[in-house]
């Protein structure tokens, strides 16, 4: 990250102290005392927003401070998360039950829902882009040339699978292939993982190829042959392995994405506010037409309608008109019925930022709004009082009306 950016940084859950959440245990005591008391993913470490303040020199380590508080760290580049990766950690613990148990996850939990009202977060985008050619890894992970890689191998090779041999190298094991995998964040939530690596699902080779691992605790009831392994447990030489199932995972994880995205849409047109009976809305344009037909005199301009080409619009001057009272009607139904908080919105939609949500009194979503003037109705927006701000906007609208490349709305039609 670049100084001043915000980021993330892993820390203990209860204490400001720095914490690795891709350190395997060492021994299979250690494994087996950390199991028990359930100290993986969320339950042992936490995110905390901060502030990247830079690098220091020897390139190892570099610091950063506390957001919501006034704690500097100095840790390795591997306990720092860019911004967008964090958000997919907390959107994936997001998906768990084991978040309303999770008290570190409450006080962040406002960051995550304003960051998703305001756009979409996708998995498959960021792991395109930033993660199919690179691996995440523990803190020592060894290359074939013998090279100590922390937490990221970039530029993943490109060979083939190593021919088999007839017996592996004493503690080694024949690997068959990947049948899934898992990128770190949803690892690190998952019941089977609890760690911050990229986590394949193996299928192990002669001659364990056969044996039952569904009853251990990295096992799969749905391959019972295969167990969850972190990314540092393979060599390198097994890249193409990772690159075949991250492009499988894209793969599916896309598609979801789009069938969410389908849904979500299909949601918010059935949602009440959007919602209307075709048969009832020819009803009340055929009830109003003849009283709208009075006002149409009074416009300027009527045009059709791109949709329904028995409608015109036009722009009638509604605060002064008197001679049709279910104009007045309709147009307080709108005032009445938009949105003024956060959770009146449907689900990962929000307003834009600035202006934010409307007061009780605005009258911006009307279309005869005049201007910032009105906002004074309802209250005033912090960034209205914001002096640098409005001599900034009125240095760009000024050099944008001198750019003579356009017309001045209203020069035609005189509105």
């Amino acid at each position: 990250p670049q100084k001043g950016v915000e980021c993330w940084v892993w820390l203990q859950p209860a204490e400001n102290v720095t914490r690795d959440p891709s350190i395997i245990p060492q021994t299979g005591k250690a494994h087996e005392e950390r199991w028990k008391k359930g100290l993986w993913g969320s339950r042992a470490h936490r995110l905390c927003p901060a502030t990247f303040l830079g690098e220091y020199p020897d390139g190892q380590f570099v610091s950063v401070k506390q957001q919501r508080g006034e704690n500097t760290f100095k840790v390795k580049h591997g306990l720092v998360l860019v911004w967008y990766e964090g958000l997919l950690v907390l959107e994936a613990l997001m998906r768990t039950d084991s978040c309303n148990d999770c008290i570190w996850f409450q006080d962040v939990q406002d960051i995550i829902k304003k960051e998703k009202a305001q756009r979409t977060i996708s998995a498959s985008l960021y792991l395109n882009k930033k993660l199919l050619e690179a691996a995440v890894t523990g803190p020592r992970f060894v290359t074939r040339e013998g090279q100590i890689v922390c937490h990221r191998r970039s530029s993943l090779r490109d060979a083939e699978a190593p021919a088999e041999n007839e017996a592996p190298p004493l503690g080694w094991y024949k690997v068959e292939r990947f049948l899934e995998y898992l990128p770190p964040w949803e690892a690190f939530v998952h019941p089977k993982c609890g760690l911050y690596q990229d986590f394949y699902l193996v299928q192990w080779g002669a001659p364990h190829a056969k044996e039952s691992y569904s009853d251990l605790q990295e096992g799969s009831e749905d391959h019972p042959h295969a167990t969850w392994e972190p990314d540092e447990c393979f060599p390198d030489d097994l890249d193409s392995l990772r690159v075949s199932a991250k492009k499988r995972w894209l793969e599916s994880e896309t598609q979801k994405e789009k069938l969410a995205k389908e849904k979500a849409s299909e949601t918010l047109a059935r949602h009440p506010s959007n919602e209307a009976d075709v048969s009832e809305q020819k009803r009340k344009r055929s009830a109003s037409s003849a009283g709208l037909d009075a006002e149409k005199q009074r416009a300027k301009v009527y045009c059709k309608d791109l949709v329904y080409s028995n409608l015109e619009h036009g722009l009638i001057d509604v605060e002064t008109s008197h001679t049709n009272a279910e104009v007045k009607i309709v147009e307080e139904k709108i005032k009445t019925g938009w949105p003024k908080e956060e959770s009146d919105y449907p689900s990962g939609y929000g307003p834009a930022d600035p202006p934010g949500c409307c007061f009780a009194n605005c009258s911006c979503m009307e279309d005869w709004h005049l201007g910032s003037e009105q906002l004074t109705n309802g209250g005033r927006m912090p960034w209205q009082d914001d002096v640098q701000r409005e001599r900034s906007v009125r240095m760009a609208w000024e050099a944008f009306k001198s750019a003579q490349m356009h017309t001045i709305r209203g020069t035609v039609t005189g509105l």
